[in-house]
């Protein structure tokens, strides 16, 4: 954990850093200091959380589901599934560094910025496994668009046509590549699904991981003057 008066942007990438290199039982936070005080009161700090591993809050509430009693057929199968695919990912020597294995339907990895991350999903309802990144920050809008301006040379790195959702109204958007007709609920298609997982976040990561990492959205401050 890190403290200051005020968490510029090199703090934020610092933490971004060693969040996406640190084993999976260690998170980083930056938190902003203020001294508050109430009337004659002692001065009291206040400290607020600015950085923090992308989808914490979503991780944290899946934990704690997971300890809070019983897991049903579905959510034991989900947990298995993605310690499974853990265990391919090192096995296969990757150098994605996946979560800790929780009971829900996704599985995230670091980008190495605050506000983007890969998420890995599957979709026993729909029979169709995809994975995503996931743009949630202050600015998704402008930096999806930003993104969207290299789809060309995105896809043909990527080697796939994406299907890219600004989802207006909503605070994310997201890039992905869906695999249909596949049933995660049969544990002799994990390997071959793994594979494809394993393979479509590497690719994923190797084109957007330095572009969102340099990514500049210059219509932030346009978009601002007309508002």
């Amino acid at each position: 954990m890190f403290g200051a008066p005020r968490i510029t942007d090199e703090h934020r990438a610092a933490l971004d850093w060693l969040n996406e290199v640190t084993d999976e039982r260690i998170n980083f936070f930056g938190l902003e200091i203020e001294l508050w005080r109430i009337g004659d009161s002692p001065i009291a700090p206040k400290f607020n959380i600015v950085s923090q591993p992308n989808d914490w809050v979503r991780t944290l509430s899946a934990s704690r589901q997971s300890t809070a009693g019983e897991l049903t057929p579905t959510k034991q199968m989900q947990l298995e599934y993605w310690t499974a695919f853990k265990v391919y990912l090192e096995e296969h020597g990757s150098f994605l560094k996946s979560q800790k294995p929780f009971p829900q339907h996704w599985s995230n990895f670091a980008i190495g910025r605050s506000g983007f991350y890969l998420s890995a999903q599957m979709n026993t309802r729909d029979s169709v496994l995809n994975v995503s990144l996931i743009i949630d920050g202050r600015d998704a809008k402008a930096q999806f668009r930003a993104l969207q301006a290299q789809k060309a040379e995105i896809e043909a790195e990527i080697g796939q046509p994406l299907t890219w959702r600004e989802l207006p109204g909503k605070k994310s958007s997201d890039i992905s590549l869906y695999l249909k007709d596949v049933d995660p609920n049969n544990r002799a298609q994990w390997p071959e699904q793994h594979a494809w997982l394993r393979q479509t976040l590497e690719a994923f990561h190797h084109a957007f991981a330095p572009r969102v990492r340099n990514l500049v959205v210059e219509a932030m401050a346009e978009e601002n003057d007309t508002a």
